[in-house]
């Protein structure tokens, strides 16, 4: 944590790629909008990191639709009253 412009993307950035660098799908970079996940991809890319196929830098909503998708078993929607509780 810290305030605004203290450096907190730019080392989590570099942590990341790191990351990427190591192992291929060895990094998640979850951003709360589209709009973020696409900031987050163009700094990635605009420092030292020459391309990247695959950078593992996703919305929430997306992530839990790849969640849903490689699961074994087929997502089932909850009842109204689950969703109450």
């Amino acid at each position: 944590t810290g305030p605004a412009h203290s450096g907190k993307t730019t080392q989590l950035l570099a942590r990341y790629r790191r990351g990427l660098a190591t192992e291929l799908g060895a990094a998640l970079w979850l951003a709360p909008t589209q709009r973020a996940a696409a900031a987050v991809r163009q700094r990635l890319l605009a420092d030292d990191l020459r391309g990247c196929l695959a950078p593992g830098v996703m919305t929430f909503d997306q992530f839990a639709a790849e969640v849903l998708r490689v699961g074994r078993d087929p997502a089932r929607p909850i009842s109204a009253v689950q969703k109450r509780r």
